[in-house]
């Protein structure tokens, strides 16, 4: 990693010479001092580290079998127009297509489980909307190969369907606003003075905002 690198060079006692970058931001990393450790007291650490290895070669392997065989396009101009702020847009716009599918801008922002998903940081967004666009591949190479009557994935997917059941549940009752009991019952009902409608999408700039349509 960039840290573990940057690590290795700095002199004990002493800061790494410039801040280091990682998908979860920016770090100022001071090496406070070095140890040996013998080969045996390593083992389980470097069996670790090649088992992640391993992982991230077949699953780098496996990505770009899906990106070949569905044709995966990545639609740059749509990242580059949230991150320029110039006008309102829409979200239909394609972020990823392939053939017999696509994630348009709206379904990113609907499917992405990080706060700001879009920012002027336009090769975080690809990274991310990357992960949803192969999900989706991954889901279909699946259902080719028939995986979905393996009684351990199809006990996965019942689970799986439970939760999207009781988040859709969730998510209907918070849209029913603060007058509306119906779906949350009487314990919710008593509390929706404290409720709030979710925002609708905003991208921010320091100066203006701009709204991106779902």
């Amino acid at each position: 990693t960039a840290i573990a690198d940057a690590v290795w060079e700095a002199p004990a006692g002493a800061l790494c010479p410039e801040p280091i970058r990682t998908s979860l931001g920016w770090h100022v990393v001071r090496v406070d001092g070095r140890r040996r450790r013998t080969l045996e007291d390593q083992r389980q650490g470097l069996l670790s580290e090649l088992r992640r290895r391993e992982r991230e070669r077949a699953g780098s392997a496996f990505r770009e079998r899906l990106r070949s065989a569905y044709g995966l396009v990545y639609h740059p101009a749509t990242a580059a127009a949230v991150a320029a702020l110039k006008d309102t847009i829409s979200g239909e716009r394609p972020l990823f297509e392939w053939r017999g599918g696509r994630l348009d801008l709206g379904g990113f922002l609907r499917r992405a489980r990080v706060p700001d998903p879009v920012s002027q940081d336009t090769a975080r967004m690809r990274s991310l909307a990357e992960q949803i666009a192969f999900s989706d591949l991954a889901f279909l190479e699946a259902r080719q190969r028939g995986l979905q009557h393996d009684p351990d994935v199809a006990r996965w997917l019942q689970q799986k369907r439970f939760q999207l059941l009781a988040e859709a549940l969730y998510q209907a009752a918070v849209r029913s606003g603060p007058n509306d009991s119906r779906h949350c019952g009487p314990r919710r009902a008593s509390r929706s003075k404290n409720w709030r409608r979710p925002p609708a999408w905003t991208v921010r700039s320091s100066r203006r905002w701009r709204t991106v349509t779902t």
